[in-house]
């Protein structure tokens, strides 16, 4: 995903979001996913990695 202009709660927000997500419909451990997020000016990347044990 990418995003622009965002502040730094409404990164945490959505981070959260999708470690909840993967937490209760892929049955992972939170632990187990994570979150990686690269800035580029005004722009935001994320991205998500989950490992299935």
């Amino acid at each position: 995903m990418r995003f622009e202009n965002v502040k730094q709660e409404e990164l945490d927000f959505v981070i959260n979001y999708i470690k909840d997500y993967a937490v209760k419909h892929l049955s992972v451990k939170k632990e187990d996913v994570k979150v990686h997020v690269s800035k580029e000016g005004n722009s935001i990347t994320i991205v998500a990695n989950i490992i299935y044990q």
